[in-house]
């Protein structure tokens, strides 16, 4: 199967970088990034990973995995996009063996998150199964060029800018939010000697406090025993040798990230006020003020009943943010008075006998049955303006992707601030991401055409050539979302049906719904739900 783009960035119109030739956006296949000018979605240029994921990675995706030995070294001129060029393989016999470059994406770590910073000079990316922040530098054509790359001890989730794009905000999984400035001052190494030249730092042998004298059964003696031989195997630390700072944790496992920044309520004051907020597993959304003081915790968002994926503050309004999760509810909060301001139930707008990602696909044996309607994962929330038909005045709207579901659900955003169902889209696959293309008034979708729509795990059994579908705003009586077949969008399918590497590639189909597919996996189950 032709794999799919996983996720988008578009370069905003509002960008003050007055010297581009047009728009771009940025689309991810894999661990490639390819970028089109929205104009005619031509072609600008592309990057593709060069590094290899282990193979107990590929099938896992484990997040526990220690970060494996580099086996694949670039020859000189890989950076470039240039398909042709050769990767040299180390075997486990020791030799290497030479082959070309293919543009399958199965062997390479996928890029998870996108975005552009403001001015829309660079371009951030997170490879995932190397845990690694890649910097792009976008020139005036709208070419990308990698500047750096930095690797985390944890794998990032979910990434920011700040206001000024002086710093790279990093959220893991296990907790932590890092900051690291953009321009990495060391130019960039070797990925071989970079490996070699990480710090390792022996941790001291562990000392359990029981002994052999102070166990009463067996059973104890045996844990103890294999407690102590477990332990006191070899371990290291290494040290990141760039430049970062530890700005806050949580004791729950962290699921997204954002910051804002507030204008002065004192018309003649120029302070500035940022903040830090995120959301973890525990239905917990905590509002910390930012650098320097990202210490200090200014409220919490509690209302949710699930766990909580993801977040959206409106540029165009931050004093407002939207989230949503694992419930059937998308909320929208006065963040800074920690104020539930509506409760939007997502469901009762989706398609009459919605019943999420198939009939079995995220069941659990042990509470589920067949036939049970699936609880909703939101997996991306975006608040995006456009001009109407007339070209009279900005219309603003918030985009609500469900994991699994073709259904995009959109609502209006007046500047009233009251949030409205406007309008639900159904394509032609699972959504996997969207991005709005600006004053063209367009919205770019990404779906799955490797998957059945409703489904995680059923392949398709024929071939889908498109990628990505088109909607434009039209005004026929009333403002609506319809699909634009036009040309341009039909090149670039037809473009990534000829250059996408095509069947044959079981390990991608093995790894790729776990891949695409994995905020589900948030969710407590059983006697989990009841201790925490």
């Amino acid at each position: 199967m032709l794999p799919p783009f996983q996720c988008l960035a578009y370069c905003p119109e509002s960008s003050p970088r007055k010297d581009r030739r047009g728009q771009v956006f940025f689309a991810a296949v894999g661990g490639a990034i390819y970028n089109f000018a929205t104009s005619d979605l031509s072609l600008i240029s592309s990057w593709r990973h060069g590094g290899s994921v282990p193979a107990n990675l590929r099938e896992t995706g484990s997040e526990e995995a220690e970060r494996p030995e580099k086996r694949r070294k670039l020859s000189a001129g890989s950076g470039s996009s240039d398909s042709s060029a050769e990767i040299v393989v180390e075997n486990h016999a020791g030799k290497d063996r030479r082959r070309p470059a293919k543009s399958s994406t199965a062997a390479s770590p996928f890029v998870s998150k996108l975005i552009v910073s403001i001015d829309g000079c660079y371009l951030v990316a997170v490879t995932g199964e190397d845990k690694t922040i890649h910097v792009f530098k976008i020139d005036v054509a709208g070419a990308i060029e990698h500047v750096s790359e930095r690797t985390m001890p944890k794998r990032p989730c979910s990434i920011a800018l700040t206001e000024d794009n002086g710093a790279i905000l990093c959220a893991d999984k296990f907790g932590d939010v890092y900051s690291m400035p953009l321009h990495y001052l060391n130019p960039r190494q070797d990925p071989v000697q970079a490996e070699e030249s990480e710090v390792a730092i022996a941790l001291k042998p562990f000392t359990p406090s029981a002994s052999a004298k102070t166990v009463h059964t067996k059973g104890n003696l045996q844990a103890l025993q294999n407690q102590m031989r477990n332990e006191n195997k070899s371990k290291e630390k290494k040290l990141l040798l760039f430049e970062h700072e530890l700005l806050l944790g949580h004791v729950s496992l962290l699921t997204d990230l954002a910051y804002v920044t507030i204008p002065p309520e004192d018309p003649g004051s120029r302070r500035r006020r940022s903040y830090i907020i995120t959301a973890d597993r525990d239905e917990h959304i905590r509002v910390s003020r930012g650098m320097p003081q990202s210490h200090i915790i200014e409220g919490f968002c509690l209302g949710h009943t699930q766990f909580i994926s993801k977040l959206c503050i409106p540029s165009f309004m931050p004093e407002l943010l939207l989230s949503g999760g694992g419930d059937d509810y998308l909320l929208v909060w006065n963040w800074r008075n920690s104020k539930i301001l509506q409760r939007l139930n997502l469901r009762s707008v989706l398609p009459s006998g919605y019943s999420g990602k198939g009939a079995t696909d995220f069941l659990d044996d042990a509470h589920d049955s067949p036939g049970t309607v699936s609880p909703i994962a939101v997996t991306s929330i975006k608040a995006f303006q456009c001009q109407g038909p007339d070209s009279s005045d900005m219309k603003s709207f918030i985009g609500v992707a469900i994991e699994g579901s073709p259904n995009l659900v959109l609502y209006a955003l007046p500047p009233s601030g009251r949030v409205d169902y406007f309008q639900t889209l159904t394509a032609t696959g699972n959504v996997l991401d969207f991005v709005a293309l600006g004053k063209e008034s367009m919205l770019l979708i990404s779906i799955d055409n490797v998957h059945v729509p409703y489904s995680t795990k059923e392949l398709r059994h024929s071939k889908m050539a498109s990628h990505l579908l088109l909607y434009s705003l039209f005004e026929s009586g009333s403002l609506k979302w319809d699909q634009n077949d036009g040309m341009a969008v039909g090149k670039v399918n037809e473009w990534a049906s000829q250059n996408f590497h095509e069947g044959g590639d079981e390990r991608l189909d093995s790894v790729l719904s776990g891949l695409l597919y994995n905020t589900e996996t948030l969710r407590k189950r059983g006697a989990e739900e009841d201790i925490l």
